[in-house]
């Protein structure tokens, strides 16, 4: 990729310089002429998809018209452009791929971007966590006002006060966080319409939520510590029962998980603790504090019943959960220090990948033995991506990873094409990526947001 030439011509009256692009790519070439202010628009529309991107020359207040400004601007543009196809998710960007005119010369190196196939909105709340069926005739979500002044609101307006009925505790009268039902209609408007079958509301903000298909229950996280857990009706999708609801941390819980086969359920929260909750006990039958530093993320590894916990420190720590009480088996640092949001297990490539908040890092990390949780643990690269990624998951098939940004990005690794960086980085929400699950059957991808919608892509 070369710019070793610049012309001035004449637009009307105007006379504008253009610089000559020569491109080569794979054995073909061809070349273009592009103004300045092409390459601004093409940096600026990179920025809302695309993270660390190449400095670009700035733009001067008079119009640069002396050979020598011309010739500087040349050799920053050449080597802003150089930098910029070395990039491998920008082949995706539509603007990237306009620019280039890669369709007309070279339209096998564009990377087809994810397809927005459906799209479902809240009027009121943003998504927290949502879970799909694996035959998508249901979901569930958690969802929550984001604004500040609700939640205070909603404090005040449910405080339970000395003279309160005692059957007035459990009254919801201004809800911030909801547990809701849906079921797909497809008369109502296609694949991806859906009917609220019931709605339950907390004076919290609801985090975080699992499913448990086998057993028919539904588990709920909220900011204020509560765990919520609600057996579903087999006959009536209509009806549920709320089988518990009690305050078991101190602050927010970050991950709600089952273990179907011992009827427990694991709780990570912001007051640094895990804890169990036995569904036949009623109640904490142990607890762990784990980190200084508030935990964020949880993956069981159900089959070896070995927990991976991540902190906002840069720790991931391995748990036995085999032992009585469960025990920590070793501590794995990261080499960040922020907060590792995004956690996702990979156990027949044997592999543990998880990402950082702060530092934008995506780190792979090599098991040995996925069996032992003493077993050694092995950093395998680091790779940079998009700003601020809060969740990941793996296409397991496709050997890619699909981690979804503050910003609203998604951005995808495929360890064959790529292992160095993302393929494709592109705009899906508005607000923050809160979740975000798989469906390989289908080949779909669906995120939730805090802008109110859920995205499904294909």
């Amino acid at each position: 990729m070369r710019i070793p030439d610049y012309v001035n011509e004449f637009e009307g009256s105007k006379e504008v310089t253009f610089y000559k692009v020569e491109i080569v790519l794979e054995g073909t070439k061809w070349e273009l002429k592009k103004r300045f202010n092409e390459f601004h628009e093409l940096n600026e529309a990179l920025k809302k998809n695309t993270g660390s991107l190449p400095s670009l020359p700035g733009k001067t207040l008079l119009a640069v018209k002396k050979p020598e400004e011309i010739d500087k601007r040349r050799i920053g543009l050449e080597e802003y452009l150089q930098a910029l196809t070395l990039k491998v998710d920008v082949y995706a960007n539509p603007a990237f791929v306009k620019f280039l005119e890669l369709e007309e010369h070279k339209p096998d190196l564009a990377i087809n971007p994810l397809e927005i196939r459906g799209t479902i909105t809240h009027k009121m709340m943003g998504y927290r966590d949502i879970v799909f069926s694996p035959d998508r005739k249901f979901y569930y979500s958690v969802t929550s006002d984001p604004s500040t002044i609700s939640r205070i609101d909603s404090y005040v307006t449910n405080l339970n006060m000395p003279w309160d009925k005692k059957t007035d505790k459990d009254v919801v009268l201004l809800a911030v966080g909801n547990l809701e039902a849906w079921v797909r209609n497809r008369k109502g408007g296609g694949d991806f319409h859906y009917e609220r079958l019931w709605l339950k509301t907390f004076k919290s903000q609801a985090i975080c939520l699992d499913l448990c298909e086998k057993l028919n229950l539904v588990a709920v996280g909220c900011d204020n510590g509560t765990l919520s857990v609600f057996e579903l009706d087999k006959k009536d999708p209509l009806q549920y029962s709320e089988l518990l609801s009690e305050k078991i941390h101190s602050s927010r819980i970050m991950k709600v998980k089952f273990n179907q086969k011992e009827g427990l359920i694991y709780t990570i929260s912001e007051d640094k603790h895990l804890k169990v909750y036995d569904l036949k006990a009623q109640g904490i039958v142990h607890e762990l504090m784990l980190s200084k530093e508030k935990l964020a993320e949880m993956y069981i590894d159900s089959k070896h019943d070995i927990g991976y916990i991540s902190d906002r420190g840069g720790n991931i720590f391995v748990i036995n959960l085999a032992t009585n009480p469960p025990s920590i088996r070793q501590v794995v640092r990261t080499s960040s220090d922020g907060s590792i949001r995004g956690l996702e297990l990979d156990l027949p490539n044997k592999r543990l990948y998880c990402s950082c908040f702060e530092d934008h890092y995506v780190h792979v990390f090599r098991l040995v033995s996925p069996s032992d949780a003493e077993g050694r643990i092995e950093k395998i690269q680091s790779i940079k991506t998009s700003t601020n990624p809060r969740t990941l998951r793996l296409w397991p098939e496709k050997d890619e990873l699909y981690i979804g940004h503050q910003s609203g990005l998604i951005s995808v690794i495929n360890f064959k094409l790529n292992p160095n960086g993302p393929i494709y980085s592109g705009k899906c929400h508005d607000g923050n990526i809160n979740t975000l699950q798989i469906l390989d059957s289908d080949g779909l991808v669906i995120t939730g947001s805090g802008d109110k919608t859920i995205k499904v892509d294909m």
